[in-house]
């Protein structure tokens, strides 16, 4: 989707249709109703920052270490009852940092930078 020239609107765009994809992907874990809905935010705001990482940084690589880090420390994380504080703070933790870390990295000042990574990136595949 970034292939061609780079600019604002491609950017904004791919980087929404990703993190939708990214979410809808994941409905096929089937954790029942409720939770597909919690789940389905959840891999959106994820998916938002992989994508943010990736536009950046032009590395899949990047991407997978962090997506496999996150997995790792999710499933070691034992949530049996999510009304009990530690869970509550566990997951605001775990979706608001994403959120912050998204919002720095795809800053408004930070577009011309995402646009150069590309047109390098397409430059030399061409």
């Amino acid at each position: 989707m970034m292939r061609g020239k780079p600019d604002s609107k491609r950017i904004r765009r791919v980087f929404l249709v990703t993190s939708i994809l990214f979410s809808l992907m994941h409905l096929v874990n089937g954790y029942g109703a409720g939770n597909t809905i919690v789940q389905l935010i959840a891999t959106f705001i994820m998916g938002m920052f992989w994508g943010a990482i990736y536009l950046r940084t032009g590395s899949i690589l990047i991407t997978i270490v962090f997506h496999f880090l996150y997995d790792v420390f999710s499933n070691m994380m034992v949530l049996p009852d999510p009304i009990q504080t530690a869970n509550i703070i566990f997951l605001i933790f775990v979706q608001l940092l994403p959120i912050v870390l998204t919002i720095v990295i795809m800053r408004k000042s930070k577009t011309e930078e995402i646009k150069n990574t590309w047109a390098k990136i397409w430059s030399e595949q061409i």
